[in-house]
Parts: C-alpha cells; structure tokens; sequence
C-alpha cells in the first residue's frame, strides 16, 4: 500500500513538470529583475510600439514569468492596447502613446518592477527604408527595416508602419511584435518598389529580381 502511494504521488509530479512545459516552478522570490526592450523608446504619437519583458534570477540567469501588471505613469501618456506572451513565451506590451510628452512603462510582478523609459513626439518628418535599392534572385528572401524621424531628427524607436509590395515580384511578411521590420520572398523576376506608409508619409525601396547572380 505505501509503496502504490509513493508511485502516485510520482506520476501526479511528473504530470505536473509536463503540463508546465518542463519550466522552473516561479515563486515570488524566484525573480530578482525585469528587464524592458527598448529601455528607452522615442515614439510617435498614436502610433502603437511594443515592448518585451525579460526576467533574472539571483544569478543572472533568464526565468520564465508572467508580469502581474503593465502600467503608463502617467496614465494619460497614452494606453496599453494589447499584453500577453508572444509565440517564443516572452512578456509582451502594445503601448500607444494619445499625445506628446515623456512617461514610464512599468512591468510588474510582486515586488520586483521594469521600467522603460518613453518620449513621445507629434509630429512625423521622415519615413526611411533600408536597403533602399537591391537585386535579389528568385526564391531569396531578405529582411527590410523602416526608420522614421520626427521633426527635431529624433530617431523613433517604436511605431507600426503599414507595409506593401508593388510590382507583383513577390510577397512580403510582416514581422508580428516589431512592424518596423518586413522580410520580401520574391517570386519571380521584374522590378518592384517596396512601401512603407506612416501618418500620410511613404519611404519607398527598389527590388530588382532577376534569377541570374551577377
């Protein structure tokens, strides 16, 4: 009998590991810090950005958590429109500033807390892609990045442009948490113009398939 007890409590154990995806249980005293990226982020006002929780033990060492909370002070910088865990089970936050000024993004579990330092500026300059121009042979993919200033020059560091392909070269993704980035497949050969759109500005880029190399 006590022998039948010992295995039940084993297998209701390793149950338990297997439904937690073999992660390290968290108590409050596991986690020692929480870091935020961008540290520090200039945006663009109401245009959304997101940022990334990740959290250390006393070693140094990444744990897995779930914030508690996610906070703006002050609160009228802006709102948090989306939270949850992105597809590699990191902390996420959507924050889409409503005007302009500086705030604190807090992430929070128990005692321990993240901050992220925020600016926000009205007005957007410029709206830039990099690579600009380049050839690209059929079935190659490669990864874009837009890069929007405001009016003073400040480089944004969070914002959601809205991306397109022309041409009919090819298709384009997205990428999911960082919209400033796109990867392009094309599909066949012919020129194309990439596009990136943002509060009534475009920045524009050249694709030139081809299936020859050189």
């Amino acid at each position: 009998m006590k022998n039948a007890l010992i295995l039940t409590a084993l297998l209701f154990s390793l149950l338990l590991i297997f439904a937690c995806g073999g992660r390290e249980s968290l108590t409050p005293t596991s986690l020692s810090s929480i870091d935020l990226a961008p540290s520090t982020a200039t945006m663009l006002a109401y245009s959304a950005g997101q940022f990334i929780a990740t959290g250390y033990d006393d070693d140094g060492d990444e744990i897995y958590f779930i914030p508690a909370s996610w906070a703006i002070y002050p609160p009228e910088f802006g709102v948090i429109e989306d939270q949850g865990l992105n597809d590699d089970d990191e902390p996420y936050a959507v924050l889409k500033p409503t005007g302009v000024g500086t705030a604190e993004l807090h992430c929070v579990f128990n005692a321990v807390r993240g901050v992220a330092l925020l600016s926000a500026s009205a007005t957007l300059e410029s709206i830039t892609i990099s690579p600009e121009a380049t050839r690209m042979l059929v079935g190659n993919t490669t990864r874009f990045v837009a890069t929007a200033k405001d009016v003073l020059g400040n480089v944004l560091t969070t914002f959601s442009p809205t991306w397109e392909l022309r041409g009919g070269i090819g298709i384009i993704t997205v990428l999911e948490h960082n919209r400033k980035y796109v990867d392009v497949e094309v599909t066949t050969y012919g020129v194309g113009t990439l596009e990136a759109f943002l509060q009534g500005l475009v920045g524009t880029a050249e694709i030139t398939a081809t299936t020859e190399s050189s």
